[in-house]
């Protein structure tokens, strides 16, 4: 019967990245924030990484990356945003139930003192499921934090105009006024990374808060993933207005990871403008979603930002982080 088997958890061997890998880009619920090679660009030492792997007899079943933090609790995500185990396809739902009483069981006998889980809103996954969040919930996990994700569903960006029937009536004239001003869309590899940097900076010093990465590390990780990791820019007259760091996810999600912009050229509407180029884009090769990240929290609410990302016609998804003290 399915769930019967004992699965084993074990440390991931780095010398089976290339096996961890390619199990991720095949799992229904896999994404690029569990892939090695971007968990690769943080420098040694910065966390103490413990990724591990589920087995089932000699057959990898699933990976999750992960390590300890400083009170030695395991946290999955360490590092990216999202984390929890990537799933072979063939699990059925007793076989996830086991698979978390086994990692349970496996931190006590770590005798870590807890474990912590984010995953990813479930829409965004390549076969959307929230068996993760079940299996977590019997086994005892509570919910510890939970992010409002914005997210825009592209099926219905048609036609020359894609943005036309998903942003509300005020982006719409947005961005076609940004068009009429001259702004340009464009997307870029690290060669734009100059251009971006000024927007990201000017960004970030208005709000007054530190970014997630250095400027060298976005440049790291365009270099590690140079299709799946993009730069959309937004320029007229030779100035870079604004920009987007674009993460591919998966086959049916990009991420915008920031959304910057020159608070001296906001008159030029370049924001909205890129926006409506991302979805065009992204919606002609096919994906179903654009997920904005999180714009509040159970602690934290950004109204303006939550305004801005729903004229864009996104709709709020949740990010959830479920917790486990033995």
């Amino acid at each position: 019967m399915p769930g019967e088997a004992v699965f084993t958890i074990r440390p991931h061997d780095p010398n089976d990245d290339a096996q961890w890998n390619d199990f991720v880009a095949r799992s229904p619920n896999g994404c690029l924030f569990q892939d090695l090679t971007f968990l690769g660009y943080h420098p040694a030492g910065r966390f103490d990484f413990r990724h591990l792997q589920v087995l089932r007899g000699n057959m990898l079943v699933a990976v999750m990356p992960g390590g300890l933090d400083a009170e030695r609790v395991y946290r999955s995500p360490l590092g990216a945003s999202t984390g929890g185990p990537a799933l072979l396809a063939e699990l059925g739902a007793a076989d996830v139930l086991a698979i978390v009483d086994a990692l349970k069981a496996y931190a006590l006998d770590q005798q870590w003192r807890g474990m912590e889980i984010t995953l990813p809103p479930a829409i965004t996954l390549n076969k959307p499921s929230q068996i993760v969040e079940f299996a977590l919930h019997r086994a005892g996990f509570k919910l510890a934090r939970r992010w409002m994700n914005l997210v825009i569903a592209l099926e219905n960006a048609q036609g020359p105009d894609h943005f036309s029937d998903i942003f509300q009536s005020r982006q719409r004239t947005t961005a076609r006024a940004g068009r009429r001003r001259g702004v340009a869309v464009s997307e870029c590899g690290s060669e734009a990374l100059p251009g971006f940097v000024e927007v990201f900076q000017d960004t970030f010093r208005r709000h007054g808060r530190n970014p997630t990465h250095t400027a060298d590390e976005i440049g790291d990780l365009m270099r590690r993933f140079p299709s799946r990791v993009r730069l959309w820019m937004a320029d007229a007259d030779g100035t870079t207005l604004a920009g987007v760091l674009l993460f591919h996810l998966n086959a049916r999600t990009a991420y915008a990871f920031y959304i910057c912009d020159l608070e001296t050229h906001r008159n030029m509407n370049a924001a909205t403008t890129l926006m409506a180029g991302i979805v065009a884009a992204m919606a002609e090769r096919g994906m179903a979603y654009l997920d904005l990240g999180p714009s509040a929290s159970d602690c934290h609410f950004n109204a303006g930002v939550v305004h801005f990302k729903e004229g864009l016609g996104a709709r709020p998804f949740c990010r959830d982080s479920y917790r486990w003290n033995p």
